[in-house]
């Protein structure tokens, strides 16, 4: 309920706040809870961030064997993009565990993705991973499609 001051001013103002799936045991939210804040909130100003690392982690935690599914119907603001390491979410893409198509090629192209790199993290990893995800559609967009090659008028 420490939402409700918040979410009132977003409304007022005409933007929409999002919660953050968390990694943390005793952190709100977590996917179980995906439901209950969608009711309690209802009509309210408010999205969902999913971060499957996270959740990977949190499941890693808890001693689970898989990583509970996000529920059907879920309204979703954006997502995270990162993978994970064991019980470390801190990694980039496509040095962690998760496959990173399978988590987000099938997700709708006008939710906001958001990619998350570490403290340090040199710029030419980070255009690396920005062309990675071009690439893929990772970034809401089909991926490219090789072009046919064209003939070059003017040399033999």
């Amino acid at each position: 309920r420490s939402l409700d001051a918040i979410l009132e001013q977003a409304s007022r103002r005409q933007i929409q706040v999002a919660l953050r799936e968390t990694a943390e045991i005793d952190g709100l939210p977590q996917r179980n809870s995906y439901g209950e804040i969608d009711e309690i909130f209802r009509g309210a100003p408010l999205g969902l961030i999913a971060d499957p690392a996270a959740a990977a982690v949190l499941a890693l935690l808890r001693g689970q064997d898989s990583v509970p599914p996000l529920p059907e119907g879920q309204q979703l603001s954006g997502f995270i993009l990162r993978d994970c390491i064991g019980t470390r979410s801190d990694v980039l893409l496509g040095d962690g565990d998760l496959d990173v198509e399978i988590q987000f090629g099938q997700s709708r192209a006008d939710l906001l993705r958001i990619v998350e790199a570490p403290p340090g993290t040199e710029p030419d990893r980070i255009r690396k991973l920005v062309r990675y995800c071009r690439e893929k559609g990772l970034d809401g967009n089909p991926p490219p499609q090789p072009g046919n090659p064209f003939p070059i008028i003017g040399t033999s």
